[in-house]
């Protein structure tokens, strides 16, 4: 079992979801609020507090968390809470654990006394995509088949072809994207060569991991998530796909480039 010997103090966390396929819904055991402070592209203008995120294959969450208020000798865990997956097949595709069992992660111990630290009023002005600069818009559609298949995984009814490019978009441009989720599976969405900002959740609002500059976004079965994506100051050819690795492999994937 991981543990972490710490004091009781605030501590300043990066989390990275390095799975393959499985979905960690962050949360600590005892029901405590942690803050948010940082997402895949830096930190935010200020601490959001929550008491779970999702974190999807290859998302990054920055957190603090404050034991300043336990006592030497008590633990705490950090964990992937229990969630179901509505209309989903919940296995692995190598027949491993339920999608949304849970799962213990790191375990603190607080081993001596602390100082208070307090959390700070602002960090950061995040240089994030503004949508009323977006000249196009685009819509993505993450299928699969049933069964699944090598191959069978497509955007916009495509697999990937290396050979073809599926879009072309204008160096330093802004653009609205609409990412779909019909499927029976999440889909942790990644873009190359890009920094977006999640704008909204089939009309909600964005969860505590969608907050500030990112590049990888879950989209949960039957989910619209929308997106401004600004591209630059690169130029070239690149990928976006599906980050459950075995879903890209199968063909969740399609090339862009940036001119």
């Amino acid at each position: 079992e991981a543990f972490l010997s710490v004091s009781a103090s605030l501590y300043r966390l990066r989390l990275l979801n390095g799975a393959n396929a499985r979905v960690f819904r962050v949360g600590l055991s005892d029901g405590r609020a942690f803050h948010v402070i940082g997402t895949d592209g830096g930190l935010l203008d200020r601490p959001v507090p929550a008491t779970s995120a999702d974190l999807g294959p290859g998302e990054r969450l920055e957190i603090l968390v404050d034991f300043s208020t336990m006592a030497v000798g008590s633990s705490v865990s950090l964990r992937s809470l229990p969630f179901r997956l509505f209309g989903g097949m919940g296995m692995g595709m190598m027949g491993g654990a339920s999608q949304g069992a849970e799962l213990e992660l790191l375990r603190f111990d607080v081993v001596r006394p602390g100082t208070g630290s307090p959390l700070p009023d602002r960090l950061a002005t995040p240089d994030l995509p503004d949508p009323v600069a977006a000249t196009t818009r685009r819509t993505f559609v993450l299928q699969m088949t049933m069964p699944p298949f090598a191959g069978g995984f497509l955007i916009n009814g495509r697999p990937f072809d290396g050979s073809r490019i599926d879009l072309r978009v204008q160096h330093e441009a802004t653009e609205l994207w609409d990412v779909v989720n019909p499927s029976t599976e999440p889909h942790p969405f990644h873009v190359h060569a890009a920094r977006f900002r999640v704008l909204e959740r089939s009309g909600g609002a964005p969860g505590p991991a969608d907050l500030g500059s990112k590049d990888t976004v879950l989209v949960w079965p039957g989910e619209t998530v929308r997106l401004a994506v600004r591209f630059g100051p690169w130029t070239g050819r690149y990928v976006l796909h599906c980050h459950n690795l075995e879903h890209e492999d199968a063909g969740m994937m399609s090339a862009f480039e940036i001119a």
